[in-house]
């Protein structure tokens, strides 16, 4: 199921963000509370779509910011992101 996956991807990447500098955990901690909010909308009943995409948008940027140091966070919320999508379709 595409929601269940959604919620190990989060999970995931939360683990992953819980590991990250302390200098670097402001962002990683914006970027989990904007990956959550991005499933949330993504996993209502009628989701707006242009939320998801502008969601989809600030939690690429906010992953970007973490990459240099995180590479596997991009991968995460590329996949993450690429979820959202199917399920909102």
């Amino acid at each position: 199921d595409q929601k269940e996956q959604l919620a190990q991807l989060v999970a995931e990447l939360k683990r992953v963000l819980n590991q990250i500098a302390p200098q670097q955990a402001a962002e990683a901690e914006t970027l989990a509370r904007r990956i959550g909010a991005l499933a949330d909308e993504a996993t209502v009943p009628s989701p707006d779509r242009e939320a998801v995409r502008e969601l989809s948008d600030i939690v690429r940027r906010a992953a970007a910011r973490l990459a240099p140091t995180v590479p596997t966070v991009m991968t995460l919320v590329a996949s993450i992101i690429e979820l959202v999508a199917a399920i909102i379709k």
